[in-house]
């Protein structure tokens, strides 16, 4: 916009020479005619001069205007795949909860008793079968907890090593939950010489 007043100027200043000059050669009505024509040039050459300026900053205006409405929509529709994506991760982890579930209430409908051991649960006289066991633990995995072992459960009776009955009672109830869901559960030792499993 300041090189077209530039060159508005020395465009100016050129005419105005040029009539200086023609007027030391020609009578006064001729330089009152160049002069009143080089003022309605000047005149009209704002004026269209005026007229391109309002229409470039109209347009400018109207091309930021569109770039702005442009940029909200974006700025909306990121905003709802940000919240798609959320939903869509929580249907999944229902799903994936609910698909547990129902492979959990399969397994122990179908029965667990194909991989089943015996063990004892702190005595001679205490004889089980880790079936009944393995239902409890499986229902509370379907519930999504976990399950606290018994402290004195072991593969034998009697004055065995109870550590090592234990760990070997660990092991096998290890085993037959792995057999029955697909994979390995998770044992964890809480510190306190009790032990609790997970689903995963």
């Amino acid at each position: 916009m300041s090189e077209g007043s530039n060159k508005n100027q020395r465009i100016m200043k050129a005419a105005e020479a040029l009539v200086q000059a023609a007027s030391m050669e020609v009578d006064s009505v001729t330089q009152q005619k160049l002069s009143s024509n080089l003022d309605e040039l000047k005149n009209s050459f704002d004026s269209k001069l005026n007229t391109v300026s309002q229409s470039m900053k109209a347009s400018g205006e109207n091309f930021d205007s569109k770039i702005n409405t442009v940029n909200q929509h974006l700025t909306s529709l990121n905003q709802n795949l940000t919240s798609l994506k959320s939903e869509m991760e929580e249907v999944k982890d229902l799903l994936a909860k609910q698909e547990k579930r129902q492979k959990l209430e399969h397994i122990i409908s179908s029965g667990t008793g194909f991989f089943c051991f015996d063990y004892y649960d702190g005595g001679i006289n205490t004889r089980k079968s880790s079936n009944s066991l393995v239902k409890e633990i499986l229902n509370n995995f379907a519930l999504g907890f976990g399950y606290n072992l018994p402290p004195s459960a072991g593969t034998e009776s009697g004055y065995h090593s109870i550590n090592k009955t234990n760990a070997a009672f660990r092991t096998k109830l290890v085993s037959q939950l792995e057999k029955l869901i697909g994979h390995k559960p998770r044992l964890v030792d809480n510190g306190d010489g009790k032990y609790a499993v997970y689903y995963n």
